[in-house]
C-alpha cells in the first residue's frame, strides 16, 4: 500500500495530517474525519473538524488558534452579539461562507461527502474520506472510485467502527501453524483464540501432543 489512511479529527489530528500532506503528497493521503460532532446554528450545518482539515491541508488555517481561517475578522458575530444573538460559537466572517455554501448543497440534495469534496476541490485540500449518513445517520464512506483505494477504506471503515462499538478486540489473528486468518471472535466470552476450533484449535492439539516428550 503507497498511501496512508488518517483517522480523527480536530486541531491536533490537522496539525499531523498536515505535516504528513507535506511529505507524502496529498494525493497519497486519504482521510477519514469525525463529524460527531457537527452542529446546526443560525440555521447552518457547521462541521468543525472537517472545516479545521480543510483549512489546514489547503494552507488556511490560523496556526495559532489552531482553528478557522488565518487573518479572519468576525464583523458578523459582533453585530450578532450587540443583536443579542448567540455568540459562544465563533463563527468568521469568511468562514461563514464555507457553512452558506455546505448548507446550500446539503439542502439541494447533496450528500456531505459530494459537498466535501466539492470544499476540498475549491481549497486546494486533498482528498477526504469522511464520516456522513443520510437522515443524520453517521455512516463511513469512500469517496474514491479507484477499487484498490475503496477496499482500503472499507477497512479503516471497519476498523473505526469496530473501534467505536467496542468490539475492536474481538477482531483476532488465528495464531494456527501456516494458518494467519484474521477473525471476528463470536464466542458470548470473547475469549476464542482459533479462527476454527475444529481445524486450527484441534490441528494445535495435536501438534502440542505430537511434541510431547516420551514418558
Amino acid at each position: 500500500m503507497s498511501g496512508i489512511v488518517g483517522l480523527g479529527g480536530g486541531i491536533g489530528a490537522s496539525r499531523l495530517w498536515r505535516v504528513l500532506a507535506r511529505a507524502v503528497g496529498p494525493s497519497n493521503l486519504t482521510l477519514v474525519v469525525n463529524t460527531g460532532d457537527d452542529l446546526r446554528l443560525h440555521g447552518l450545518r457547521i462541521c468543525p473538524d472537517l472545516d479545521t482539515t480543510l483549512y489546514a491541508l489547503s494552507g488556511r488555517q490560523d496556526a495559532e488558534r489552531g482553528w478557522g481561517l488565518r487573518d479572519e475578522t468576525f464583523i458578523c458575530m459582533e453585530a450578532l452579539s450587540g443583536l443579542g444573538g448567540p455568540g459562544w460559537f465563533q463563527l468568521g466572517d469568511r468562514d461563514l461562507a464555507t457553512h452558506l455554501f455546505r448548507t446550500g448543497l446539503l439542502a439541494d440534495g447533496l450528500s456531505l461527502t459530494e459537498v466535501t469534496a466539492r470544499l476540498a476541490t475549491a481549497l486546494g485540500s486533498c482528498r477526504l474520506t469522511l464520516a456522513a449518513g443520510p437522515g443524520g445517520d453517521l455512516r463511513l464512506d469512500c469517496a474514491d472510485h479507484d477499487p484498490f483505494t475503496r477496499a482500503v477504506g472499507a477497512v479503516a471503515t471497519a476498523i473505526a467502527e469496530a473501534s467505536v462499538a467496542g468490539t475492536w478486540d474481538r477482531l483476532k489473528s488465528c495464531p494456527g501453524h501456516l494458518c494467519g486468518w484474521a477473525f471476528y471472535d463470536r464466542s458470548p466470552a470473547g475469549r476464542s483464540r482459533w479462527c476454527s476450533m475444529q481445524v486450527c484449535g484441534s490441528r494445535e492439539k495435536m501438534r502440542a501432543y505430537r511434541g510431547r516428550p516420551p514418558a
